[in-house]
């Protein structure tokens, strides 16, 4: 596969719990999806929605939604290649310190913590179609954050669950 001619280096990998799809992130800030059912594997998605090198990619438990990671947090459809949902960093400022996102992990179905939802410690964050039952952790460099999708309409960054 050449992944990235021209774009930067890889800079973050991930494969589908079905092992069908495999996401890599780039320097210039684009994901690309192959899938590996075909020989050779072939181009199924490409999302250039990021501002800066892609230092984490997870796939959601279905396949079809990638969470990815350029400081900010992103939600986006392979199939359409759209945005779901951003969540910026800097919704998370407070009092002078700003919040960069190094890394972002989705829980799979049946895991997670159960902090009470609607704890809006921070900005709501738009997330139409993501499957309910998933959550997010978010790390920055002296936070880590617990973003909880079962909420329908959004989700809200719940919980700091580690703060340095």
């Amino acid at each position: 596969i050449n992944a990235f001619e021209g774009v930067g280096g890889i800079r973050s990998l991930s494969v589908d719990c079905r092992e069908r799809l495999l996401a890599a992130g780039a320097a210039r800030g684009i994901v690309r999806v192959w899938s590996l059912c075909d020989h050779p594997p072939r181009l199924a998605a490409e999302y250039a929605g990021h501002q800066e090198a892609v230092h984490s990619i997870d796939f959601f438990h279905d396949s079809r939604r990638i969470l990815t990671c350029d400081g900010s947090l992103h939600v986006w459809d392979v199939e359409s290649s759209k945005s779901l949902g951003v969540f910026h960093a800097d919704n998370l400022h407070r009092a002078g310190s700003r919040t960069h996102f190094t890394m972002a992990k989705v829980l799979s179905r049946g895991a997670g913590v159960n902090p009470g939802l609607g704890d809006a410690g921070s900005q709501d964050y738009n997330v139409d179609n993501c499957v309910e039952e998933q959550q997010i952790l978010a790390a920055s460099r002296r936070r880590l954050l617990h973003f909880d999708l079962r909420a329908k309409e959004h989700a809200t960054a719940s919980s700091g669950i580690f703060n340095a």
